[in-house]
């Protein structure tokens, strides 16, 4: 337990954000939606948001500029114009707006006072040093996107953020970076604005790394023939307490199944698009990654009673719905995974097989370490009975194991001899 305390113990990592907010030649007297205030209240959810993301080892500051006009058109700004906004919100900047840059700028966004509904990112040279020095830096334009919620608006903003806070296997990503391709609505970086960015992605190797310690994935593989697993929902703020909170199950090289449980909470009960808001469905995520095709990895969500070549036409994996308690996951030929039992709604067992479960040898199965109610290392299905006091006399009496079985907390501690 000390240890992986220790291993969780590190300094907060600032990224800061200078925020260019601008209009246009043909604005005249229109103003944007939010004012400097405004916008500013907005951000905060951001930087909250990823500080709940990152396990609080990632803040985001952000610094707000007050409106400045670009020389063009409206028009003139848009997808196909990103660089053409950046370097001319950049040449457009006052003496003080530079004044704010000096040598700690991770990233510049540019938000137009106009509807915009992609926004973009990608990494760039910019003279934004020290005296106009060069740094390689983050860059986004967004949109006030009128019509859209406030909460819409900054979750968007907060993925163009997260776009800047990517990190590839050689160095910052450019334009890119969407796990699934756009095809999952329980991330951040694909389709939930806001939400939560996935297991996949902050794995200690992967595009977010340290926002979950290696000591939070538990790896099944080919050569152990299979396993157990008890999974708490990967919401939960890891310095809680020690449960694993993902399960990567290889199948080859770079290719392997995430388990994750996923919950309607901190950052994931945000997305009002939805009734209830948050994130489709609570329950059991099983993701097939392949990081062969892309060294990024492409997660592919498989949704409940699907099999891992399901169409990825609109909903064709029946991605919005999870997995529950009872249902089996088969992949011919790869691996088999049993969501055995709901303990409750943050904690989940599953069974691993390589091939078929049906076919399978009959496997003796005790509850896992790290599992409710206790949460340590210790199994529910192990413990130390005498007949000295009398048999099932225990030091600290019985708990219900979640399975509606009582038995002694811990490894019973008996009671010692008057």
């Amino acid at each position: 337990m000390l240890a992986l305390a220790a291993e969780m113990a590190h300094a907060q990592l600032v990224r800061r954000y200078i925020v260019m907010r601008v209009d246009f030649s043909d604005s005249g007297t229109s103003s944007p939606r939010y004012s400097k205030q405004q916008t500013e209240q907005q951000l905060v959810n951001v930087t909250d948001l990823f500080t709940e993301n990152s396990n609080g080892t990632v803040k985001v500051e952000f610094i707000v500029t007050d409106v400045f006009r670009l020389p063009r058109n409206k028009a003139d700004y848009g997808t196909a114009s990103m660089e053409t906004t950046l370097q001319d919100a950049l040449a457009s900047a006052t003496v003080a707006v530079r004044a704010l840059w000096a040598n700690n700028v991770h990233a510049i966004v540019v938000v137009l006072s106009q509807k915009w509904d992609q926004g973009g990112s990608y990494y760039a040279t910019r003279n934004v040093g020290a005296g106009g020095s060069a740094l390689w830096v983050g860059n986004a334009v967004v949109g006030e996107n009128p019509g859209d919620t406030d909460r819409e608006v900054w979750g968007r903003w907060a993925h163009e953020v997260g776009h800047n806070m990517q990190v590839g296997y050689a160095g910052p990503i450019a334009i890119g970076g969407h796990p699934s391709g756009y095809q999952s609505d329980f991330d951040l970086m694909d389709a939930n604005y806001p939400g939560r960015i996935g297991a996949v992605s902050i794995q200690p190797d992967n595009q977010f790394r340290g926002w979950l310690s290696a000591a939070k994935y538990q790896t099944i593989t080919r050569a152990l023939g299979g396993g157990n697993a008890a999974i708490w929902a990967v919401e939960n703020d890891q310095n809680v307490q020690p449960n694993i909170q993902a399960v990567k199950i290889e199948i080859a090289p770079n290719v392997y199944y995430m388990v994750s449980v996923r919950r309607r909470v901190r950052g994931d009960d945000l997305n009002d698009t939805r009734a209830p808001q948050g994130i489709p469905d609570e329950g059991v995520l099983i993701e097939r990654v392949d990081e062969v095709t892309n060294p990024q990895a492409i997660s592919t969500v498989v949704g409940r009673n699907r099999g891992p070549a399901c169409s990825t036409a609109a909903n064709g994996c029946n991605r919005q719905e999870l997995w529950k308690a009872g249902d089996t996951f088969r992949s011919p030929n790869e691996v088999t995974i049993e969501v055995t039992r709901k303990v409750d709604d943050d904690n989940y067992l599953i069974r691993v097989v390589y091939g078929d479960l049906s076919t399978a040898q009959p496997d003796v199965m005790i509850n896992p370490w790290l599992s409710p109610p206790g949460n340590t290392w210790e199994t529910t299905d192990i413990w130390v009975d005498s007949p000295v006091n009398g048999f099932g006399v225990f030091r600290y009496g019985m708990w219900d194991d979640g399975t509606g079985q009582m038995v002694p907390p811990g490894t019973g501690m008996i009671r010692q001899l008057a």
